[in-house]
């Protein structure tokens, strides 16, 4: 995505997940409402880090679909786990386990080729 694009996005679901949270009770809403906000987390992540990344490892767009990968696994393992500690069940071994998941993951993606 464009750069600008990117800034709205960040913006307005950041906004959306601030007044979410502020403004909501829990225990009075229906289950989308538990949802919502780790989509709306795992959105916000994962166009942060892919602004970090294009600002601080000057990936152009040819590396575009290694970047979003590597923001795609970023933003799903602090998802996950920040998704799991919300509900009482991470525990030293799920983290560890997570972690490696991830870590091969994106080993994997940066050693694939992307081209066509």
């Amino acid at each position: 995505m464009k750069p600008k694009i990117n800034l709205l996005i960040l913006i307005g679901s950041s906004l959306i997940f601030t007044i979410l949270l502020t403004l909501t009770n829990p225990s009075k809403l229906p289950l989308f409402f538990f949802i919502f906000p780790f989509a709306l987390l795992f959105l916000i992540l994962f166009t942060l880090s892919n602004i970090v990344l294009r600002r601080l490892f000057m990936l152009s767009d040819y590396h575009k679909k290694r970047r979003e990968m590597i923001s795609i696994f970023f933003a799903l393992f602090v998802t996950i786990v920040i998704s799991m500690q919300s509900i009482g069940q991470l525990t030293l071994r799920d983290f560890i386990i997570i972690m490696l998941i991830v870590s091969i993951s994106i080993f994997y993606v940066n050693k694939t080729s992307f081209t066509s």
